[in-house]
């Protein structure tokens, strides 16, 4: 019997490097925090090859980068790095073998927001008012983004781009905002809920005199069909029931609040009513419009112009919630109506906070 052998032709591809990785790629760690990667070479038939590595931050007032002492590996094929995060940004790793050969990677360090300083126009808005919240060169907004002032309370975005919100401040405790979500220019992948830096604290009502027509304020209307206002107001805290257009009605509490607008000619519009309270279901809540000439007289109530679909009457069962209409306006000026007509159990029920008007103009 004769026997031969043949020599394995990917023999002499073994051994010398050929691949660098650095893994995972990117690094992304928060403001504060760690992260970390590993860097190890490998011959043409992908075995790692032994070798030590050095790396490098380019920007180490962003992330700084060490060698990890404390999980060598046992085989010297690869080493840890550890990469901190001390400001939100990018920083590339420069990672090069120092021994076994010389080739390179870069690595990416992406350093993740924990708070948001974009810029607030006023720490101390109306209840009710307008305040813009500008974003910063590198954290920008999402495309539907949620803002929550203080004890939980969601304020409306009136409008949003990724460069700056307008925002309804609600009636809230004081606190710093919650931004939901942040997007950071350099991280393509993540998202953030992020608190600011600067504390809001809702500071009076914008919406003075709106405890009687004869005071009333003036609505913004939306500036074309299809466009959509928010608004968010609050119950009037004192006893104003006698005026109210439903005074009369059996168990009607009130208060009631006007609010006025003027139309050059005739308008469709929608005005939608929705409202917290703990729980917002055993309060029950009436909106509607009326001309001036009846807005605080009984008939107001009972007839408003823009009909009863606002006046839906909820149950301690059945709660009507949230109210709405739509009406074809004349010229003229008109007055919006929001009433409480009662709250079902007063004990252990906390009123409505805020009440949100959503106002619709139809084509």
């Amino acid at each position: 019997m004769v026997g031969s052998c043949k020599e394995d032709p990917t023999a002499s591809n073994a051994g010398g490097a050929r691949t660098i990785i650095a893994n995972p790629n990117p690094v992304v760690a928060s403001v504060g925090a760690n992260g970390s990667f590993l860097a190890a070479v490998y011959d043409a038939l992908l075995n790692p090859v032994p070798a030590t590595f050095t790396a490098t931050s380019s920007d180490p007032t962003v992330a700084t980068v060490v060698l990890d002492p404390v999980n060598p590996d046992p085989n010297g094929t690869r080493q840890r790095f550890t990469v901190t995060g001390l400001k939100p940004g990018r920083s590339l790793i420069q990672v090069a073998q120092a021994s076994g050969g010389n080739l390179s990677v870069v690595d990416t360090a992406n350093i993740a927001p924990i708070v948001f300083d974009g810029t607030i126009s006023n720490l101390t808005p109306a209840g009710g008012s307008t305040i813009t919240i500008t974003s910063t060169s590198l954290l920008k907004f999402s495309s539907s983004p949620v803002v929550t002032f203080g004890n939980g309370v969601v304020g409306a975005v009136a409008n949003k781009t990724a460069d700056l919100l307008t925002v309804i401040a609600p009636f809230a405790d004081a606190g710093r905002l919650k931004i939901d979500s942040i997007a950071p220019t350099y991280i393509a992948t993540n998202q953030y809920s992020l608190n600011t830096v600067g504390t809001v604290t809702q500071t009076g009502d914008f919406w003075i005199g709106d405890s009687s027509a004869t005071t009333a304020p003036t609505l913004a209307l939306p500036a074309s069909d299809g466009a959509k206002l928010p608004m968010i107001t609050n119950l009037f805290e004192r006893d104003n029931k006698a005026i109210c257009p439903d005074a009369a009605v059996t168990g009607f509490q009130g208060p009631c609040m006007f609010y006025q607008f003027t139309l050059a000619d005739t308008m469709t519009i929608k005005f939608l009513l929705d409202w917290d309270g703990t729980p917002a279901e055993l309060t029950d809540l009436d909106i509607f419009a009326c001309t001036a000439a009846t807005v605080q007289t009984a008939s107001c109530g009972t007839t408003p112009e823009s009909g009863t679909a606002g006046k839906q009457k909820s149950t301690t069962t059945v709660a009507k919630k949230p109210e709405s209409f739509f009406f074809t306006f004349p010229a003229g000026t008109h007055f919006l109506v929001i009433e409480r007509r009662t709250t079902f159990n007063p004990t252990g029920t906390t009123p409505p906070r805020n009440l949100r008007v959503t106002i619709t103009r139809r084509p």
